[in-house]
């Protein structure tokens, strides 16, 4: 006898039918299926953080990789995983919602740059490097981390990260609009990418 709930968590997330009487329990089976996938790929539960690092550091690096060096890559970056990476990816960014993605699930990272602080920067500097602020802003000697902020948006909608991380907060307009500084997300990866500033293209 095969088991019933990873195949049908799937199959509902591909929106194909299930047998009568399952909608009842999809919300246990989707619990229930996602903790069988962290246990496959983390070991036991105390000790999913110290190992998701093992298992994803590849990936949390690219994507740190790319926010360090912004204006060396292009701008928009699309990637394509299976449903058990983005669960993983979506438990490194603590915004895991319970329920198995579903087919054609998006994940959205954002990258912005403080625009005060890019105009203290260049204010009064009549270089050649001034009439392009990126050039400048690419070297973190002259981007203090604070200026770099992110937001993720999951199946179209933003991830109150600030909320969920618990994290303190001076602009609050920037929070609730789910903006949260990049050193946050830095904290929570370290294990992968101990120092951004070695972080380097390849």
């Amino acid at each position: 006898m095969k088991p019933l709930g990873f195949p049908s968590v799937r199959f509902q997330s591909a929106n194909y039918p299930l047998p009568p009487g399952m909608d009842e329990l999809l919300p246990t089976m989707h619990q229930l299926a996602a903790e069988e996938l962290y246990w496959e790929y983390l070991g036991m539960k105390h000790h999913w953080d110290e190992n998701l690092h093992v298992v994803m550091s590849g990936v949390l690096k690219m994507i740190l990789c790319s926010m360090r060096h912004f204006t060396r890559v292009p701008k928009f970056q699309l990637y394509s995983c299976h449903d058990s990476t983005l669960m993983l990816l979506l438990y490194a960014l603590e915004c895991f919602d319970g329920y198995w993605p579903p087919f054609a699930a998006d994940l959205i990272l954002e990258l912005y740059v403080d625009e005060n602080v890019v105009k203290i920067l260049t204010e009064g500097d009549s270089s050649p490097q001034a009439d392009n602020n990126n050039r400048r802003l690419s070297d973190l000697q002259y981007t203090p981390l604070d200026a770099l902020w992110i937001k993720v948006s999951y199946l179209g909608q933003v991830v109150p990260l600030g909320c969920l991380w618990k994290t303190p907060y001076t602009d609050a307009g920037r929070y609730n609009m789910g903006y949260v500084p990049l050193r946050f997300l830095l904290e929570r990866w370290s294990s992968s990418a101990p120092s951004f500033e070695d972080l380097a293209l390849k």
